[in-house]
């Protein structure tokens, strides 16, 4: 029985594995603890649900596949002698009560995928835990997106690959949402599509600061605006 509660119990080595490193990385401590509260939580989260509709989906897709052999099976053994006794109708009775338990549980089972949806979830969970898990492991290793592409001229480290990660963690939960309850098509104030995606914080390094931009338009239009008096009274 203990082996038993163990085995459904016990924690995903590849969340434990990527949860130490996350905890070696240079990440400041109340960064680190965010990161681990929602990342290694949600890792969790889809750890435990994909288990659960892996069992259930391949039980119930056994009955139905094994079911649907054994009925026509047991169909096919029919009493071939002309001669009708109480032993021959003993066992049509018992070849049809077979046959009808068979044929329920077939039944059954293949409405609860149906209705469920059991197949489409049973796939959407494991891809995108295997995905988060990949994503982890890019960010660990600065590897991939987070190699320092998305950062030209600055060195790639944890604390400025940060927000990306953050950024993609959530894109691909918002992704599965949308996927496996509804997918929203809402308007924001521009009137684009909002589908309650993170907007990345990512700022160009090589752009001006705002403050700068501000004051690069003012003495632009300045000039412009002297340059126009200038011709104005040129014609006069």
């Amino acid at each position: 029985m203990g082996h038993s509660l163990n085995f459904f119990c016990h924690r995903n080595k590849h969340i434990d594995a990527i949860e130490r490193s996350l905890q070696k990385t240079k990440l400041a401590g109340d960064i680190r603890e965010s990161l681990l509260a929602r990342y290694i939580t949600l890792l969790q989260e889809y750890d435990k649900r994909k288990g659960r509709y892996s069992w259930s989906f391949h039980i119930l897709r056994l009955i139905v596949t094994v079911g649907s052999l054994i009925v026509p099976a047991v169909l096919s053994v029919q009493y071939t002698s002309g001669n009708v006794n109480d032993q021959t109708a003993n066992l049509s009775a018992e070849v049809y009560w077979i046959v009808w338990t068979l044929s329920l549980f077939v039944t059954i089972s293949n409405g609860i995928m149906s209705l469920l949806k059991m197949d489409k979830k049973y796939h959407s969970l494991h891809t995108t835990f295997e995905h988060l898990l990949s994503e982890g492991w890019q960010y660990v290793h600065l590897s991939g997106k987070y190699y320092g592409s998305l950062t030209p001229g600055e060195t790639a480290s944890h604390e400025n690959q940060f927000p990306f990660f953050c950024f993609y963690i959530e894109k691909v939960r918002m992704k599965h949402i949308e996927d496996e309850y509804y997918k929203t098509n809402e308007r924001d104030e521009n009137g684009k599509e909002n589908t309650y995606q993170p907007k990345t914080p990512w700022r160009d390094p090589f752009r001006k600061p705002l403050s700068q931009e501000s004051s690069t338009h003012e003495v632009n239009d300045n000039q412009t605006t002297v340059a126009r008096k200038s011709n104005t009274a040129e014609e006069v």
